[in-house]
């Protein structure tokens, strides 16, 4: 039998096994449960063997399976349902599963639901990606210059990339639907977020290089909030539009030609405020809490909490570092909160695992809630270092969530 109709059996017999002793149950639990058990079908491609079997199952309770709602007049007694159909549906399609009338579908062996000798792939288009834009950043490029990173506002109005020294280019996307087509995104403001400064207390010269930045929500219409690091600083910079178009060649310069900015618009970056002294190694995560109030950052060994109102002071919330730094064994390499839940956030380590953190169950989240971690059996010498890791929202699946890291060998 194939292991996933297994193990799809032993998860009907689990959500069956819950609903002992309770008489009755909400609707939309219902739907959230065959909403689940759906979802796993199609991803291991067992629809052709079970959707039949469940819908069977669950007509009998009055359920449609492919609508996920009630036949008829069903339920009667409100937004309830009864406990003891959803569970006898439950433990028919987990006894359907263990039978030998369903198909192997690992070794395409064939059954009364199957045909014997005969498969179908489909094959999907290939997918080719085509250049739509390119613009450098600045016009009196330099050779030591390079784009260090790259952030896209949540509208997907305006982009951001900064430099390795320290300078950031902002564009918007063209109101023009003539043009848009050949040119989505064209110049909005360049400025010079951080320069390169010199700390004598530890003799150490610190790059203006920006390591991260992040898009903060818009306070009007016509000013964005933009977050940038570099190893030491983070400044919270406002961004101001105005239809002043006399200013406009002495604020915005630097586009080249063919990325001509806005006409009659003046945009102006003023330092709002600057938050120092959190840390004591290399800053490389910023990220902007759901709450709009609040943004962590990370260096190796700690990770901070700030807020953006109040920069005289920030929050220890992960503290790696040892007594004695010769029992130093992992540093933290990524971090990044949840996209809407504001107390939950991870942080990936140089030993490759992913640690979960909720601010709900203490001030200092060394303890982790939940510890991803997979190792190679295979190579167990290999080293894996997780360089970025981010939170992925599934649609209509509150509930659930999903992470997509960036793992470096």
């Amino acid at each position: 039998m194939d292991p996933a109709i297994v193990e799809f059996a032993s998860l009907v017999e689990t959500r069956a096994s819950s609903l002992d002793g309770q008489q009755a149950c909400h609707v939309y639990v219902a739907q959230e449960l065959i909403a689940d058990m759906k979802d796993r079908i199609e991803r291991n491609s067992l629809a052709d063997a079970l959707s039949n079997i469940c819908q069977a199952a669950f007509a009998d309770i009055e359920w449609d399976w492919q609508t996920n709602r009630a036949c008829g007049n069903s339920p009667s007694t409100g937004m309830l349902l009864s406990a003891a159909k959803i569970q006898s549906a439950l433990t028919k399609i987990a006894a359907s599963c263990h039978t030998a009338e369903l198909p192997d579908t690992a070794s395409g062996s064939s059954s009364s639901l199957g045909v014997s000798g005969m498969t179908i792939q489909e094959t999907a288009p290939e997918k080719s990606w085509t250049l739509c834009q390119s613009f450098p950043c600045w016009e009196d490029h330099q050779d030591a210059d390079f784009i260090s990173t790259v952030q896209m506002d949540q509208t997907g109005d305006f982009i951001a990339a900064a430099t390795r020294l320290g300078k950031i280019a902002v564009y918007q996307k063209n109101p023009d639907q003539a043009t848009a087509a050949l040119q989505p995104y064209q110049g909005y403001c360049t400025f010079q977020s951080h320069t390169a400064e010199f700390d004598y207390l530890k003799s150490l010269e610190i790059e203006e290089r920006i390591n991260s930045v992040r898009w903060c929500p818009r306070e009007t219409a016509d000013s964005q909030l933009l977050l940038a690091t570099n190893d030491k600083t983070i400044r919270l910079w406002k961004l101001k539009s105005s239809g002043s178009q006399e200013k406009n060649a002495v604020t915005n310069k630097g586009y080249l030609g063919d990325q001509p900015q806005a006409q009659g618009l003046s945009v102006k970056a003023h330092p709002r405020k600057i938050f120092s002294n959190g840390h004591i190694y290399h800053i490389h995560s910023l990220s902007l809490n759901s709450d709009g109030e609040t943004f962590m950052t990370s260096d190796d060994l700690r990770i901070n909490l700030w807020h953006l109102n109040n920069n005289a002071e920030c929050f220890n919330i992960v503290d790696l570092k040892p007594v004695n730094m010769d029992d130093l064994s992992e540093v933290i390499t990524a971090a990044e909160f949840h996209q809407s839940h504001c107390h939950i956030f991870i942080y990936g380590s140089s030993k490759g695992c992913i640690r979960m953190g909720d601010m709900r169950a203490a001030a200092l989240c060394d303890a982790h809630s939940k510890n991803f971690h997979q190792s190679l059996d295979s190579e167990p010498t290999r080293l894996l270092s997780i360089s970025y890791a981010v939170f992925c929202l599934k649609k209509k699946k509150k509930n659930m969530m999903h992470m997509s890291i960036r793992i470096n060998y």
